[in-house]
């Protein structure tokens, strides 16, 4: 019953198989009746099953997809899955085999034994000629009316009986050659539904856009509320100025310090007309500032809502892509499973009627083995004969259902259709109008240009934000607001009205990629989101001690910090596939915060004591290459493009440059702890430019902007409001840095 077996048994006829096609019935001779017949079935059928075989288990290497693929390659999947159907496409050779069965085809190997039966009538071609040819001659001997039967007959009917042996032989090989294409067909079906029911399938996609659609409808809807909150606010200003508090006196207040006593006259004069007017103040300006503050919430709602809607068509594309990759499965699979069962229903019909045919024939032949007092019994047993032929059925199973509706056609985000459904036809979106909706993209992916000449290689590449080359063009900030778990994007006007465009537990600090991505350390986990924060964060690495310090190396790497672990710093790829290894090992006595990379990739650190490390980034061997000024702990640093390190002084409450020589100088704060515009209570530094600093004013939870000609008097641009989690609050500052707007 096994492929093994067949061969082992096929090539244990050697009489027959080392002798050309034409002589093998001279071997019969040398073995037994019932050995010949199954070497004959084996001879014919065999080779083809073993080919078939040989197919599936060793498909070349040439054309083929490896046969297994990492957890997350959903493309690799998918080819692999192609690929299985044309496998099982080549295991179909087996059908080949049963031409050896079937009725059309039985007249090829009566040519194998034509040196037994030159003279087999050509009538006989098929087994039903067979059949009606034995029944003949059994009635015509149980009627008496063949008392003596040819050497002719007898030979024809020898080779009849060895034909009739080979083909029930042969039935069981290819019954389960057949079972086996439909069950594994079946299987596939199975894998498509799978994989669509995986964690990253379709259907956990599908939930996680439901989820977003749901989050950006209830965000629009307050946007609604807020909308109709300003427009009545703004217009009973609007009432109020035109109308209760109008009639501002037309004169003018200027001369109130004047000596000239017209002037003071004219002023005095002014005076008095204001004097009935100005009890109407407080009233106009309540009604201004509630309209001011409304717009503003709405404004910042908006802000909100435009940046959910991104991550719901983010959301929705990758929905599609995965729906449209398991429908494709799916159909693709069914349509193969369907040419099959039509083909393998066709030989199961022919196939039991062969049998059916095979054994009336065996009873046949058994009547005229009979005495003659029970040949017209037997023969009436044959004509009464059922044969049962259940064992040959073919379970053809129950294909599965598609996971998801395979039926209608996907609509991706942006299309008329789609948009009408989302957005246009909504009850918000009359007062919350969507904002310009984001087509699905294909992935790309990012290659180096090199450009050689015969005597230099130049490479074209981007440095990481870091390098002070931030921005060619307008710029945000990008600010860790750690307690309250969220990224802010803030503009680069330093309103300080700052949107939350990232939602993350406990985040510590940020870096941008080379290609724009922001990647974010938090609690356990290091995290790479798209920028602006549309679309979907991934995980790069998870259950870290305590991730802190990120940086892009000058190639795109990512390196980070893991403060309470024995590994102190690793190195990720830039492609965020979580395959990090290890760089300084064992290094208890030395607590790393935080990290830059210098131009030419060493790693910086900021030393405990209050000072600057720097590791080589081939040797790791480490150097000290900054002392602060005054002794105080270090928490941040930076590198400038000349080489120099920044560094914050935490207790100290100031930053100071150093050079490569030593040479230092504070260039913010310096004057205490507090929060005047020269003063800081800080945690963090990064380069906007090369001629000035971001600073995280983490206790005063605020952002400032200091120059770098170190006169410290700095301009707050994001927070400032106290602690809190509004607009233009922060819960504190842990970390801040630049980004392309």
């Amino acid at each position: 019953s096994s492929w093994a077996q067949v061969e082992r048994e096929a090539f244990a006829a050697p009489a027959l198989r080392s002798q050309p096609q034409s002589d093998a019935c001279e071997a019969r001779s040398s073995m037994p009746s019932t050995q010949f017949a199954m070497s004959l079935a084996l001879w014919v059928v065999a080779p083809l099953i073993i080919s078939a075989e040989a197919a599936i288990a060793e498909p070349g290497t040439s054309s083929e997809e490896p046969r297994s693929c990492p957890a997350t390659d959903s493309r690799c999947k998918r080819r692999q899955h192609a690929n299985d159907v044309v496998l099982l496409a080549k295991a179909s050779t087996l059908t080949r085999a049963r031409a050896v069965m079937n009725n059309e085809a039985f007249a090829g190997v009566l040519p194998l034994h034509q040196g037994h039966a030159s003279s087999l009538d050509s009538s006989l071609s098929t087994l039903s000629a067979m059949e009606t040819f034995v029944q003949r001659h059994v009635e015509q001997v149980v009627a008496g009316n063949a008392t003596n039967t040819s050497d002719e007959v007898l030979a024809t009917i020898s080779l009849i009986k060895q034909h009739i042996m080979a083909v029930k032989t042969s039935m069981a090989f290819l019954h389960e050659a057949d079972q086996y294409e439909i069950s594994r067909t079946l299987d596939l079906l199975e894998q498509c539904n799978q994989e669509g029911e995986s964690n990253s399938g379709v259907q956990a996609l599908e939930s996680a856009m439901k989820s977003e659609r749901s989050a950006h409808a209830r965000c629009r809807l307050q946007e609604v509320t807020q909308a109709d909150d300003a427009a009545g606010k703004c217009n009973n200003y609007e009432a109020g100025r035109k109308g209760t508090y109008s009639g501002v006196p037309a004169c003018s207040l200027d001369h109130a310090s004047s000596s000239n006593a017209p002037e003071v006259e004219t002023f005095e004069e002014c005076l008095r007309k204001f004097e009935s007017w100005i009890p109407k103040l407080p009233g106009l300006w309540t009604l201004y500032d509630d309209c001011r503050v409304a717009k503003e919430a709405h404004r910042n709602r908006t802000s909100l809502c435009d940046a959910q809607q991104s991550k719901f068509e983010s959301s929705f594309c990758l929905f599609a892509s995965k729906q449209e990759d398991h429908c494709a499965c799916h159909n693709r699979t069914s349509q193969f499973y369907a040419d099959q069962r039509h083909g393998v229903k066709r030989a199961e019909a022919a196939r039991k009627a062969d049998f059916q045919a095979s054994v009336r024939m065996d009873c046949l032949l058994d009547v005229l083995n009979a005495s003659s007092a029970d040949k017209h019994q037997a023969l009436r047993n044959c004509t009464d004969l059922v044969v049962v032929v259940d064992h040959l059925s073919i379970d053809y199973g129950s294909p599965p259902e598609a996971s998801v509706d395979c039926a209608s056609s996907v609509t991706r985000p942006c299309d008329d259709t789609w948009l009408s459904h989302e957005y246009t036809s909504t009850e918000w979106h009359a007062k919350a109008p969507a904002a310009p909706c984001m087509t699905c993209t294909p992935p790309t992916t990012t290659t180096a240009t090199t450009t050689s000449t015969t005597s230099t290689t130049t490479t074209t590449s981007t440095q990481p934000e870091e390098f002070g080359r931030c921005c060619a063009g307008d710029f945000v900030y990008l600010v860790v607001d750690h307690p309250n778990n969220r990224i802010q994007q803030c503009p680069s006007s330093g309103s300080g009205e700052c949107t939350t465009i990232i939602e993350i537990e406990k985040p510590n600090r940020i870096a941008v990629t080379l290609d724009g991505d922001y990647v974010i350390t938090a609690y356990k986990n290091v995290t790479r989101c798209p920028k602006h924060g549309r679309g979907t964060c991934v995980d790069i690495v998870s259950d870290w001690s305590y991730p802190t310090g990120v940086a892009i190396t000058p190639n795109g790497d990512i390196a980070v910090v893991d403060r309470d672990s024995p590994v102190s710093l690793r190195l990720c790829p830039a492609k965020g596939d979580g395959a990090c290894k290890p760089l300084l090992e064992g290094l208890a006595s030395v607590r790393i915060y935080d990290l830059a990379v210098s131009p030419d990739g060493d790693y910086i650190t900021p030393r405990g004591a209050g000072g600057v490390d720097r590791w080589d980034v081939d040797t790791l061997e480490r150097e000290a290459v900054a002392v602060a000024p005054y002794s105080s702990y270090c928490g941040s640093v930076a590198v400038a493009l000349n080489g120099d390190y920044i560094f914050v002084q935490h207790h100290a409450s100031q930053v100071a440059r150093c050079t490569s020589e030593g040479s230092c100088k504070i260039i913010a704060g310096g004057n205490g702890s507090g929060d005047a515009a020269n003063q800081l209570n800080g945690w963090s530094v990064r380069l906007l430019n090369d001629s000035e600093y971001i600073i995280c004013d983490m206790m005063n939870s605020r952002v400032q902007r200091c120059p770098a000609d170190g006169s410290g008097v700095c301009k707050t641009v994001a927070g400032g409001n106290g602690k809190g989690a509004a607009s233009n609050q922060l819960g504190h500052c842990s970390a801040a840095v630049v980004a392309p707007a």
